[in-house]
């Protein structure tokens, strides 16, 4: 059968309240605590809201629950709907100049791409929109599609493809992978420092390359920071965008390799309505975020 109208009176807040902390805990129990309601009275939301709309929102498994197509769908019309009441308050309590922007935006991205790539293209905006609160997120590949699906940021940007039809995907443009070193002398050229043992950028990049090292050793370093505070020092070299690189005379490209590319994508979720403030951000990243990565 198919979703239910959302309008439907008899979907009360409460239940959907419930619904959407589950959505974004990925946990009954999880749920309770942010919620502040008891096992019971929030598994009773939830089986309410379900019998209302007679379909399947959640798929329990050991490891928690996971959201059904019926439940994505629900999570798309409620993230809308707080959207357009956090817009409205905004609206009410008055920005202090005319047509000033206000409510909290959520961007999330791997580590070579929010504080050298995001940051400075969304800054100026954020200068002229005084009133509007940013929060941003530094996640690998693997975990940003999840926050996004799960409502645990409004805007992703990464390097690896989407394949959600419910998400809408911009290419933004390519980051420019090269082997970089410290510009002293080191004996650990033989070391390559990566954020953690899931970080495949260096496996990717040699394998791209008709000349790869027969052997080499990986060290950790846990963000973008550590790992060109790392290089720096001479504790090894690494294989990072190009555009991390500026401004830096400490740290030099390593000759003999090829660059290898990858697509930027900004991701976030299809809805029927966007606000105002996700119109514009949307605009400021399409346009601002390009110029950063050429």
């Amino acid at each position: 059968m198919g979703m239910a109208n959302y309008g439907n009176p008899l979907l009360s807040e409460a239940q959907l309240e419930a619904f959407y902390g589950v959505a974004v805990e990925g946990s009954f129990t999880r749920a309770t605590h942010v919620l502040n309601l008891s096992q019971p009275a929030l598994t009773r939301r939830i089986q309410g809201l379900e019998e209302a709309l007679e379909i399947t929102l959640f798929d329990r498994t050991p490891q928690g629950v996971a959201l059904t197509e019926a439940g994505h769908k629900l999570l798309l019309y409620v993230k809308t709907k707080r959207a357009l009441e956090s817009e409205a308050l905004a609206d009410l309590r008055g920005a202090k100049e005319a047509g000033e922007l206000g409510g909290l935006i959520r961007i999330a991205g791997h580590s070579s791409i929010i504080e050298p790539v995001v940051m400075p293209a969304i800054a100026p905006f954020l200068k002229v929109n005084p009133s509007v609160q940013i929060e941003f997120s530094v996640r690998v590949n693997a975990h940003l599609d999840e926050m996004l699906n799960y409502s645990k940021t409004d805007f992703i940007v990464a390097n690896r493809e989407g394949q959600r039809k419910d998400v809408v995907q911009t290419l933004l443009g390519e980051e420019e992978f090269i082997c970089i070193e410290s510009s002293s002398p080191t004996s650990r050229s033989h070391v390559y420092l990566d954020v953690d043992p899931t970080d495949t950028i260096t496996e990717s990049f040699f394998e791209a390359q008709s000349n790869p090292p027969k052997k080499y050793a990986r060290s950790f370093m846990h963000d973008e920071n550590g790992i060109m505070t790392g290089v720096q020092l001479g504790l090894g070299r690494a294989i990072k965008p190009k555009h991390t690189l500026k401004n830096t005379d400490s740290i030099r490209m390593v000759k003999g390799f090829a660059s290898m590319k990858r697509p930027v994508y900004l991701r976030y979720s299809r809805k029927s309505y966007y606000t105002r403030l996700e119109r514009a951000v949307i605009e400021v990243m399409e346009k601002e975020v390009p110029k950063i990565l050429r």
